[in-house]
């Protein structure tokens, strides 16, 4: 469970970004890729997260504004020197990420919990999001 009382589920099951975020939906109600909005939310999956895993965040829609697909509420814009963090909004990307330019469109979570872009049609494991009851 997060600090916001969401609660988290890890799948090593290895799928694409689009089919992981179908199957996270298919949970029910409220259920989505994870969005990591705080360190307090991090932390929560600092332990638990041993390989590279999907998460709910994209700049799909344009190119270098990352948003968290759950809100659609933009955390992140830019790439290399010009990039920041929108209005202050909580980061945690590796470091020179995110680097990729079309179509590392998607983004991952790394053991040890940094964010970085990858291809979304790559097969990974991946982490849902959703209400606590």
């Amino acid at each position: 469970m997060t600090a916001s009382g969401a609660c988290y589920a890890l799948f090593e099951t290895k799928l694409n970004w689009l089919s992981a975020r179908g199957r996270c939906q298919a949970l029910g109600s409220g259920w989505d890729l994870a969005s990591i909005r705080s360190s307090l939310d991090l932390e929560v999956l600092l332990p638990l997260v041993t390989a590279e895993m999907w998460v709910g965040a994209s700049d799909r829609a344009l190119e270098g504004t990352w948003l968290w697909i759950d809100s659609s509420s933009v955390f992140w814009r830019g790439s290399g020197t010009s990039a920041g963090a929108v209005d202050g909004l909580y980061s945690n990307w590796n470091r020179d990420e995110p680097n990729g330019n079309d179509p590392s469109d998607c983004m991952r979570i790394l053991p040890g919990a940094k964010w970085a872009d990858f291809q979304c049609e790559n097969a990974i494991g991946f982490i849902c999001m959703g209400p606590r009851d």
